[in-house]
C-alpha cells in the first residue's frame, strides 16, 4: 500500500470518502500540481512549481479538511473557508459531493494565482 493511500484509509469511512473527494478536486483544477504524502502529518500535500506549497488534504476522524496555506490572503472566499487563522485558511467536508465544489476549486486556483506572481 502506497503513503497516499495509507494516509487516505486511517480515519473512518466518512473522513476516507471526503479526503478522496477532495484528493480529486484538487487533481481536477487543471494545475501543475505534485501530490506529496506526507505520513508525519496525515496528509497530501500539494506543490506548485512557481507556488510552492498550495494546500493539504488532511483526513479526520468523520471529516477531510482542506488546508490552503495562504487562504487568509484571499479575497472573495468567505462563502467557501470554514475557518481563518493566521495565513491558512480550512474547508471542512463532511459529506460529499459538496456544494462548494467549484468554489473550492477557485480557492486553489486564486492559491496559485497569489503565491505565483512575480
Amino acid at each position: 500500500m502506497s503513503d497516499a493511500e495509507r494516509i487516505l484509509t486511517r480515519g473512518d469511512a466518512g473522513a476516507e470518502r471526503a479526503a478522496r473527494w477532495l484528493r480529486d478536486l484538487v487533481r481536477s483544477s487543471g494545475l501543475d500540481l505534485d501530490e506529496r504524502p506526507r505520513p508525519r502529518w496525515g496528509s497530501l500535500n500539494y506543490h506548485h512549481p512557481a507556488a510552492g506549497y498550495v494546500c493539504g488534504v488532511f483526513p479526520r476522524d468523520g471529516h477531510a479538511m482542506l488546508v490552503i496555506e495562504h487562504g487568509a490572503a484571499l479575497e472573495g472566499f468567505d462563502d467557501v473557508f470554514d475557518e481563518r487563522g493566521g495565513q491558512i485558511a480550512k474547508i471542512l467536508v463532511e459529506s460529499v459531493p459538496d456544494p462548494r465544489a467549484a468554489r473550492i476549486v477557485d480557492a486553489v486556483i486564486a492559491e496559485v494565482a497569489l503565491r505565483a506572481a512575480p
